[in-house]
């Protein structure tokens, strides 16, 4: 693309000054901003592109965590029943008891969900009201529906409201720097202290907990890890004290047998 740009520049060169009519320096000069241009159009060309493939995976991570999400909380029953065909009989009830406490986990965490959603939207909705921003009404229930969304759902409607704010404001009005400011605070309030609180709460794991697994699922998966590292921390936990239960039992039913 850059090597037919700068043909078709050259060919408007020869055009309107290639008989001469420029002095010898006054045409070097305009040929090196004319190649400069050309060189800056082909980089900024191949900028995009490569901004374009490096955004595609988290585009289909972000369509993909909502549907995930779905197929999960539907089909989780079905799921279940099957993964308990394949066990013998003498071990499926222990594994119906474990899949009702998945389950039991799994609605819990998307209670807490709601609630730290429920949380954002009022926060959005209040403060930004408070700001003297006229459409916090849609960016709070635009929240409401983000929260879910790791990393870009608090970052389109922290910059859905900075551009409300921007449209609103006049020449030298600061309310979209302080829309930005409460933004931020927000977000960051509701990553690092509310929702691991809450969700902490529904799903009986201690919040540092939480954010230590958030930050690893990012390392390690992207966005698809940060939106399962809590409730799969919640799943593992739980298996984990299912796991001793069965253990101790096992070990009184054996004492019994020997004292017996």
């Amino acid at each position: 693309m850059a090597r037919r740009l700068g043909a078709t520049v050259q060919a408007w060169r020869d055009t309107i000054y290639g008989t001469g009519v420029f002095p010898p320096d006054v045409e070097r000069q305009l040929d090196q901003e004319v190649r400069d241009l050309v060189a800056g159009l082909g980089e900024a060309g191949a900028n995009m592109v490569r901004g374009s493939l490096a955004f595609f995976p988290k585009l289909l991570e972000l369509v993909a965590v909502p549907l995930l999400t779905f197929y999960m909380l539907l089909d989780g029953p079905r799921l279940a029943r099957e993964a308990r065909g394949f066990l013998s009989p003498a071990r499926q009830g222990d594994a119906q008891e474990l899949m009702k406490r998945w389950h039991r986990i799994l609605l819990e965490y998307v209670r807490g969900q709601l609630m730290t959603s429920l949380f954002i939207g009022v926060v959005a909705v209040v403060g930004l009201w408070l700001l003297g921003l006229r459409m916090a009404l849609l960016v709070g229930v635009i929240a409401f529906f983000l929260e879910a969304v790791p990393f870009f759902g608090p970052l389109i409607w922290g910059t859905l409201a900075v551009v409300l704010a921007l449209a609103q404001a006049g020449p030298g009005n600061p309310l979209p720097i302080f829309v930005g400011i409460f933004a931020l605070v927000a977000q960051q309030v509701d990553s690092h202290v509310f929702a691991p609180l809450i969700l902490g709460r529904f799903t009986r794991v201690h919040p540092l907990l939480l954010i230590f697994s958030t930050l690893l699922g990012a390392s390690l998966f992207g966005l698809i890890g940060m939106f399962l590292a809590a409730p799969l921390t919640a799943l593992a936990k739980e298996t984990f004290l299912f796991a001793m239960e069965r253990v101790k039992a096992r070990r009184g039913t054996a004492t019994l047998s020997v004292s017996a």
